[in-house]
Parts: C-alpha cells; sequence; structure tokens
C-alpha cells in the first residue's frame, strides 16, 4: 500500500502585512513632508514671505530680549505674574515698522505683566512703582496688566518717570 503524499507546504509570504503598511504609511508621509518642505521654501523666497519670516523673528528677538530686561523680574515677584515683560521703545518701533510702512509706535517703554485666573492681578500703580524702584527710569512708560485668558487688559495707564500717574 502506498502512502498519500503529504499536502505541500503552505508557501510563506516574504513580507507581513504589518510591515507593507509600514512602508506605504511612510512613503506617503515622505511625500508630504517633500511637497510641504518645497511650498514652505517657494513661500520664503517671495516677498511676502520674506517679511513674514521677518516679522516672526523680528517679534520673537523682541519678546526674549523684552523677558530679561532690566525690571521684569521685579514686576515679576510684585505682581505675581506669569509673564512679566518690559519692551523698549526703540523695539516696539522696529516691530511697528515690521507691520506697517513705518507708522509710529510707542515713543516710551511698555511694561507688561500677566497673571493666571487664580491669582488676584496687581495694580498698575504698584507695578509702576516696582519697576521704577528696580529700573530708575528717564521717560514715562505704560503699564498693562492682563489675566490668562482674557482678551481684555485688566488695567493699563501710563506713567511718569517718578511713577506717578500721567493724567
Amino acid at each position: 500500500m502506498m502512502q498519500p503524499r503529504p499536502p505541500p507546504a503552505p508557501v510563506k509570504k516574504s513580507r507581513s502585512g504589518c510591515l507593507v503598511a509600514f512602508f506605504v504609511t511612510a512613503s506617503i508621509g515622505l511625500v508630504v513632508l517633500g511637497v510641504g518642505a518645497l511650498l514652505i521654501w517657494r513661500a520664503a523666497r517671495s516677498p511676502a514671505g520674506q517679511r513674514a519670516t521677518r516679522i516672526v523673528a523680528d517679534t520673537a528677538q523682541v519678546m526674549w530680549k523684552s523677558r530679561n530686561a532690566p525690571g521684569t523680574d521685579e514686576v515679576r515677584k510684585k505682581g505675581r505674574c506669569e509673564q512679566a515683560f518690559v519692551i523698549a521703545a526703540e523695539d516696539m518701533q522696529k516691530l511697528g515698522n515690521d507691520f506697517t510702512d513705518g507708522g509710529a509706535m510707542l515713543s516710551h517703554p511698555l511694561v507688561m505683566c500677566q497673571v493666571s485666573l487664580l491669582v488676584d492681578p496687581p495694580s498698575c500703580l504698584d507695578l509702576a512703582r516696582a519697576y521704577v524702584d528696580a529700573v530708575h527710569p528717564t521717560t514715562r512708560f505704560d503699564v498693562a496688566v492682563k489675566q490668562t485668558g482674557s482678551s481684555k487688559n485688566f488695567c493699563q495707564s501710563a506713567f511718569t518717570a517718578t511713577g506717578s500717574p500721567v493724567h
């Protein structure tokens, strides 16, 4: 008696379905990245793209500088500010020139404090006094206090170099 032949062994696929799906997804991702990079490169070479790039770079530079300006530590402590900035007049002018064609902006520094919703906002007068004690400004300046999540300033006032409110 003859033995029946065993069924042939199944042919093993060379690639699993997960590996194919990975390669398809990676290929699509690379195409999307390449097209995105090409579009960004072309946009950055246009006059509008160069202007937008300059605005972003200048804004980042001004905000970094203003976070570390003299008086920010004292304002931050006095007002329990999450963020404190002292933006110099020339930096405001620089940003104004980026957004407009030479329009005049503030001619004096701006002291800003942003507090969380869980903190009672400080008065503009208290922050002005802290700024004057720390920096001894020689020109008038503005102070603005804003709570996180609010579109309006809690207070905004102008002060003389001695910290007295401007009327």
